[in-house]
């Protein structure tokens, strides 16, 4: 059975439960669980809906880009979720594609906006017609969420500890 990597990356839509399954599968592992989202909150001291709000999306992506990069430094096994839109940047592509293998946690369409429709994080991204807004950032990047990949884990109709379970043995059945 091949060994697990030191780190695992999760990418993939907004609502898609990065941060749940992440979480989960983190605690399966007994490894840490990093979520880039609040590397920035920790850095800048506000939500990232705030920033985005008060500053634009382009000084959110700058954190980001800087939260991305400061995981290279990390020691030891962790699971770490990295924001839907961080694939869009060139250096956080390279970054991610670096730090071990990478989990395209992938859903429908439907099960997207049942999950954002269901949770209580702030999304600016999607506000307003939230339908058009899944659209468009679909077209927009599952085409680089399917680049970085070396693995796909499809999480429509499974619970957060289900699809961490698949991850699980996905990681332990491939190189």
């Amino acid at each position: 059975m091949p060994a697990l990597p030191d780190v695992v990356v999760m990418i993939g839509m907004p609502g898609v439960g990065k941060t749940r399954v992440g979480s989960a599968l983190a605690q399966r592992l007994g490894w840490r669980f990093v979520d880039t989202d609040d590397v920035v909150a920790a850095a800048t001291g506000r939500a990232v809906a705030e920033i985005i709000a008060s500053d634009g999306i382009d000084s959110f992506r700058s954190a980001e880009r800087t939260a991305v990069a400061a995981l290279r430094s990390l020691d030891g096994d962790a699971v770490v979720a990295v924001g839907g839109g961080a694939v869009l940047d060139f250096d956080n592509r390279a970054a991610i594609a670096g730090l071990g293998r990478v989990v395209w946690l992938r859903a429908r369409r439907a099960t997207l906006l049942t999950h954002i429709a269901g949770d209580d994080v702030e999304r600016p991204l999607l506000s307003g017609d939230a339908d058009a807004a899944i659209d468009r950032l679909l077209d927009e990047r599952s085409e680089l969420y399917a680049a970085l990949a070396t693995t796909v884990v499809d999480v429509d109709d499974r619970l957060p500890d289900d699809a961490a379970n698949e991850v699980a043995l996905a990681l332990r059945a491939s190189p």
